[in-house]
């Protein structure tokens, strides 16, 4: 985990939104947009600051994210039938 620790989804959520995106539906390009300032900034304000090492780390996972893949969560509610 780049960052440590979790980050709270809503939060994550609203300020995609606020920044025009659609969380359930973002792209790769628009995440990777979102990536700079805007993300730099709600990180601050989660009490999180990132070294450049660590800023690159984050960007290049992003850079791997694809919406087509399911997220662990959701490979674990398919397979629990949840």
């Amino acid at each position: 985990m780049i960052l440590g620790r979790a980050l709270p989804r809503y939060p994550l959520w609203l300020r995609l939104h606020e920044a025009g995106f659609d969380p359930e539906r973002i792209s790769r390009d628009e995440l990777v947009a979102f990536s700079g300032p805007p993300l730099e900034h709600f990180l601050a304000e989660q009490g999180l600051v990132l070294s450049q090492r660590e800023q690159r780390r984050l960007e290049r996972s992003l850079l791997r994210f694809d919406p087509s893949l399911p997220t662990p969560e959701e490979h674990l509610d398919r397979v629990l039938g949840a």
